[in-house]
């Protein structure tokens, strides 16, 4: 490993509703999603043409972690996508629902 990195933050859930994630990377990379009580909802790592199973989440405000591992120097790749409820396709998550705190 070249180096790793630990996103630690908040996701903002605006509409209710089955969600699914996608998650690109040239090397490892981890996805888990918390509820308010700490309880973890999602586990979900990179897999290659494999996104994640749906998951039913409430409108509200949500802890994340995400873990990329990078191995050699010579490609740099991570991406974090969803399909919200009843879209059809993979889009970037806007940098607007990443918030600061619980209470955005």
């Amino acid at each position: 490993t070249w180096f790793q990195v630990k996103y630690d933050g908040f996701i903002k859930i605006n509409t209710s509703g089955n969600y699914i994630f996608k998650l690109i990377s040239d090397d490892r990379s981890w996805l888990r999603i918390y509820d308010a009580s700490n309880n973890e909802l999602i586990s979900y790592k990179d897999l290659p043409h494999q996104n994640s199973n749906a998951y039913y989440l409430e409108s509200s405000v949500y802890r994340f972690e995400l873990d990329y591992n990078q191995g050699p120097p010579n490609q740099l790749a991570l991406q974090l996508l969803w399909i919200k409820p009843g879209g059809i396709s993979l889009e970037i998550i806007p940098t607007a629902n990443f918030v600061c705190s619980l209470l955005d």
